[in-house]
């Protein structure tokens, strides 16, 4: 929250999204004993995305984990869309969450849709259609209404090259379930741009963009960025020990390292030009959501409550500050 806040500060107006498997730690069915607190706690946690001001959220597999009936629920009783353009209701075949949805940041429009790959079998109600037949017949549908189309995808991490291949008419394609975050580092290549903030939202995925000219691609500027910050690092360390000298001074003697030197300017020469030449320009950067941040006060109220309330459901005692329960795991191990 204290993150939105200070880019809300800067004049922006941010389009926030859930990839999918927010609610719920795993798709395996929840015990008896953790249901009720499970659900509250998912519950809340929507609410707590209507405050920060969540644009939609797609469905995953983790997000099924109490059932169906309960995340249609919750999905009624928000103002944020749940989205999934390819969970069908088993029987009727008809769609049971919006597939998309467009939200304007005038004079853009974006197009954002939801799919997922992963069913957990307790669902029965349900059935997936095909996620990147149908993903990709509602980009070509979007093209016509959307300046920009955002796919938010919840599928395994070795579907990553055939969602980027299938979803190439998609401007940035965001993961869920992907352990691996994506570093500002790695090159992007061609096709749209493919991201994903890790697991447990430890991390916040962050894409400014500035806009010229849609006839233009996209570039990601945050790859090229880090290059010349890369390279001018390295370039600094082979004249750390003798500073007031020229490299052909110091590594007299050595061609290779006067070579290697070479070969990093011509690198940051090169992703130089290309920042030069961006006209539309992507940056992506992982915001980890730590207490470096800082607290916003009435989140964190909030974000009490729900705990005090979840523990009195499980039949915890919420004790004073500074008091710790004893826990009966260690207690057992100590006999």
């Amino acid at each position: 929250m204290k993150y939105i806040e200070s880019v809300k500060k800067e004049g922006k107006n941010p389009v926030i999204l859930d990839a999918g498997d927010a609610l719920f730690e795993s798709s395996n069915t929840i015990m008896k004993q953790n249901l009720a607190s499970s659900k509250f706690k998912a519950q809340s946690l929507v609410k707590g995305y209507e405050v920060i001001g969540y644009e939609a959220i797609n469905v995953g597999a983790f997000d099924l984990a109490a059932g169906y009936e309960f995340l249609k629920t919750v999905s009624d009783g928000t103002s944020i869309p749940f989205l999934s353009a390819n969970l069908v209701d088993k029987q009727s075949g008809e769609r049971v969450f919006d597939p998309y949805i467009i939200v304007e940041r005038p004079p853009f429009k974006i197009g954002i849709i939801g799919v997922t790959n992963l069913l957990p079998s307790s669902v029965t109600e349900l059935t997936m259609k095909n996620y990147l037949q149908v993903g990709k017949s509602f980009i070509e549908t979007l093209k016509r209404e959307a300046d920009i189309i955002v796919m938010l995808v919840n599928a395994d991490k070795k579907e990553r090259g055939i969602i980027k291949k299938e979803f190439a008419e998609a401007d940035y394609i965001i993961l869920s379930r992907e352990i691996q975050r994506t570093r500002q580092n790695q090159a992007q290549g061609t096709g749209p741009f493919i991201y994903s903030p890790g697991k447990q939202g430890k991390y916040l995925a962050v894409i400014d963009l500035n806009i010229v000219n849609l006839d233009s691609p996209f570039v990601d500027v945050s790859y090229y960025k880090q290059q010349v910050k890369n390279t001018e690092t390295r370039i600094a360390r082979y004249k750390k020990k003798e500073p007031e000298k020229s490299f052909e001074e110091i590594y007299a003697n050595q061609p290779n390292i006067l070579r290697n030197i070479d070969v990093l300017r011509k690198q940051k020469h090169t992703a130089k030009d290309q920042l030069d030449r961006a006209i539309n320009q992507s940056e992506y950067k992982l915001v980890s959501m730590s207490r470096k941040i800082g607290d916003d006060l009435d989140m964190l109220t909030f974000v009490d409550r729900v705990f005090k309330k979840e523990n009195e459901i499980k039949g915890i005692p919420n004790l004073p500050p500074g008091k710790k329960l004893k826990s009966p795991i260690r207690s057992l191990k100590n006999y």
